[in-house]
């Protein structure tokens, strides 16, 4: 910022005019930050501060303290709060520099593009210079995050065995023999503890059933203390994936484009996806189950007369029809119906009757 006269003159003025030390000590201070103002001190390849605030470098790259991060900080000192649904972008994408020429503020959508772009056009990460955790050597790579140890390390470190399991027990469930790290485990897997536990609340053992893999055929021990464990079909994660893949590829199956078929009854050219039909219509499958029937379960035809028209009429089906066609059935539902002669004339004449029958049966 250029400090004018007239800006140094204010600035003596509030000097002159100030009621004690502390605010004197904020007026000279404020001037010193406006002809001087803070930058970014690089510390050490973890390490930056920022006007008197030290902060640690993270994974991703960025450095933070365990409030706020450096780069917000920095714009904050220089143009105050950052708007709400901004974020802060290095312009040269490098996160170790956070001075105020090289930081931007974004919408996240624009950023999101921003990086698209970026990522298409350099899609290999950049090579850089890396130092190892274990010799302090100095090689090169393309992931700081994911490479830690140089070449040379790497290959030592796969190599060797690894010293902490050297306990080596018993299985007090299935007697098996195993390695461990710790004293106190006393089972070889998971399932054992499992089992082990179970027997020591209640003291009963667990009901369990043998099963057959329905990949492979080998027979496993299923608890029956859960449904979601007797539900299952194999004996392992791998024989697993390989049913669920069987069941992908049937899914694509049963999703794929149609194809060119004839029927089976009248040879026209029809689309389907399923490559069992036969038939391109309902009527033609009508005519085929016929023709599969015929002589095996095929239904008897059967004559009758019509009582509303007297028309002679055939069908074929197991249940008698009484009328030929669906008009008749009409006509017979509004057909008036028979009048039945009274036995009595008056009602007393019945109660009469009815007196005399039970004194009769009495």
């Amino acid at each position: 910022m250029e400090i004018t006269a007239e800006v140094s003159k204010a600035f003596n003025i509030l000097i002159e005019n100030a009621g004690n030390d502390f605010e004197m000590y904020r007026i000279t201070k404020l001037f010193q930050d406006l002809t001087n103002p803070p930058r970014v001190e690089v510390i050490d390849d973890k390490y930056q501060s920022f006007n008197g605030v030290k902060f640690r470098k993270r994974k991703g790259g960025h450095y933070f303290t365990p409030m706020y991060s450096i780069y917000r900080s920095v714009w904050q000192y220089y143009y105050g709060e950052v708007p709400p649904h901004t974020i802060i972008h290095h312009i040269d994408q490098n996160k170790d520099n956070n001075n105020i020429e090289n930081l931007i503020p974004m919408a996240p959508s624009e950023h999101q593009k921003l990086h698209a772009a970026l990522n298409q056009r350099n899609h290999i990460a950049p090579i850089r210079d890396l130092i190892c955790e274990r010799c302090g050597k100095v090689y090169q790579a393309r992931y700081s995050g994911r490479n830690k140890f140089c070449p040379d390390c790497r290959k030592i470190i796969k190599s060797t065995p690894n010293p902490a399991k050297n306990f080596s027990k018993t299985c007090l469930w299935c007697g098996k023999e195993f390695f461990t790290s710790s004293k106190q485990t006393e089972t070889c897997s998971h399932h054992c503890k499992n089992r082990l536990v179970y027997f020591r609340k209640t003291g009963k053992v667990r009901a369990e059933k043998l099963k057959t893999c329905a990949v492979c055929g080998k027979e496993f021990v299923v608890s029956t203390a859960h449904n979601n464990v007797t539900n299952r079909k194999t004996c392992s994660d791998g024989c697993f994936k390989f049913l669920q893949q069987q069941t992908l590829v049937k899914l694509a199956e049963s999703h794929r484009p149609p194809t060119d078929l004839t029927c089976a009854v009248c040879g026209k050219i029809f689309h389907s996806k399923h490559l069992s039909t036969k038939t391109c219509s309902p009527e033609c499958t009508k005519i085929l189950l016929s023709l599969q029937n015929k002589g095996k379960n095929a239904k008897p035809t059967i004559k009758a007369t019509c009582p509303i028209c007297g028309k002679e009429f055939e069908f074929k089906s197991y249940h008698q029809k009484k009328y030929c066609s669906p008009e008749c059935v009409k006509k017979a539902r509004h057909a008036p119906r028979k009048k039945y002669k009274k036995k009595f004339s008056t009602p007393r004449e019945s109660v009469l009757a009815h007196s005399v029958h039970f004194s009769t049966g009495a």
